[in-house]
């Protein structure tokens, strides 16, 4: 009887360790931009936005929300990254039709759009949820 208490204690220990790392591995995050910005041929105005991924590698997509309304969608590189990055930020370059994000850092992960020559780091109030 006392094994099976063990055992039943380690089952439910190890459950409990699969479920939070399922959970951990939701491919979304909520991000908050502080400047209008354009990913893919989308203008964005300040805002909180709803990041989601699907995919790995170079086959990853993206797509940024607001509530239930889909406001673009667009080709990624999914990166993972060996070191956990300190914070979250969003990568972005300046060009003449306006500021670019190139890449989105996730602390585990970063998220990779089009070209990311003369690209300038800023930091977003972002949560992963």
């Amino acid at each position: 009887m006392k094994s099976f208490k063990k055992l039943m204690l380690s089952l439910s220990l190890l459950l409990s360790f699969s479920m939070a790392s399922l959970a951990a591995h939701k491919n979304e995050a909520t991000i908050n931009l502080s400047d209008k910005v354009q990913l893919g041929s989308t203008q964005l105005a300040p805002g909180e936005y709803k990041l989601s991924w699907t995919g790995t590698g170079n086959d990853a997509t993206a797509t940024l929300s607001q509530g239930k309304k889909i406001l673009v969608t667009v080709p990624a590189k999914l990166v993972e990254q060996r070191s956990q990055n300190p914070g979250v930020g969003i990568v972005t370059n300046a060009a003449e039709s306006g500021t670019r994000i190139t890449a989105i850092q996730l602390p585990k992960l970063e998220l990779q759009f089009d070209g990311n020559k003369d690209s300038s780091m800023h930091d977003s109030g972002m949560s992963r949820n």
